[in-house]
């Protein structure tokens, strides 16, 4: 029995509506509701609204425009401090129903999350072939090392024997010496 063809302008306004139904949801839960709840309680006992946190946000938590990359271990402390502020940020707007993506780390979570949330099995086989090429990477590596530890250990053992060697022909000239000295002075 033939299969019926798929209609691609009603595949993509359905894929349209479960995206929009999609970013409703993660816009209209329970805990953006209890976030939004909480923060109107907050605005309610200390008059603070939205134009004062954004002011205070951007007096008080900038994130630089050129963010410090990690590159030394100097870097950790400005990088760290960084993406402090820039989480903190996205906290803030998350609260206030705001966009955020300053923070790198929660930039990375969403989209990892959306990736896993709309095709998890590519992103469980992409994930699958990530680490695979990183355990060749780490096997590769093993043995580079494997071959060089090898190496160094030949040449000490090497060493050690020719050094052996000549201590065996100093302690066998010294046994020789010390037979005819023997000798000499029995005589």
């Amino acid at each position: 029995m033939p299969t019926p063809k798929a209609d691609p302008k009603k595949a993509a306004t359905d894929a349209k509506k479960t995206a929009l139904a999609a970013k409703d949801k993660l816009k209209n839960n329970a805990v953006t509701k209890a976030a939004g709840d909480i923060f109107t309680k907050i605005k309610i006992k200390t008059g603070i609204d939205n134009k004062k946190v954004d002011a205070w946000q951007e007096k008080w938590l900038a994130v630089p425009k050129n963010r410090t990359k990690y590159e030394h271990l100097k870097d950790v402390p400005a990088v760290m401090g960084e993406e402090l502020f820039a989480m903190t940020n996205d906290i803030i707007n998350f609260i206030q129903r705001e966009e955020g993506g300053q923070s790198h780390i929660f930039k990375k979570l969403k989209e990892e999350g959306g990736a896993f949330l709309h095709h998890p099995i590519e992103y469980l086989q992409k994930k699958g072939e990530a680490a695979k090429k990183k355990a060749g990477e780490a096997k590769a590596m093993a043995q580079k090392k494997a071959g060089e530890a090898k190496k160094a250990a030949e040449k000490q053992a090497g060493d050690a024997k020719k050094m052996a060697e000549k201590k065996a022909g100093e302690a066998k000239k010294a046994a020789a010496k010390a037979k005819t000295a023997t000798k000499k002075s029995i005589t």
